[in-house]
């Protein structure tokens, strides 16, 4: 057997067992903060969400006016030092 196949193998198991632990629907919805939490520790994220996160500081950097709507475009931090840009479309009549 090859990693391929052992990691394969193993990933069949944790799927076959995933649903296994979970009773009923009241089960579910009362460990649902708890499982949330064991993911996003899971992931490596539980100091990104635990920490006070900064103002994304959003920048307009031009507008487009078209009918009926405008387009702005736009840049903001999603982490420190981390720049998204983007286009908004904001209609006219809000």
């Amino acid at each position: 057997m090859n990693i391929f196949e052992y990691l394969c193998r193993e990933a069949k198991k944790i799927t076959e067992l995933s649903l296994s632990d979970l009773k009923n629907r009241k089960y579910w919805v009362e460990t649902e903060s708890e499982r949330r939490r064991l993911f996003i520790d899971m992931l490596g994220l539980s100091d990104y969400f635990n920490r006070r996160r900064e103002p994304v500081k959003p920048t307009i950097t031009g507008v487009i006016q078209r009918s009926g709507y405008r387009i702005e475009k736009l840049y903001y931090q999603s982490l420190p030092g981390l720049y998204v840009t983007g286009n908004l479309y904001i209609p006219e009549n809000l």
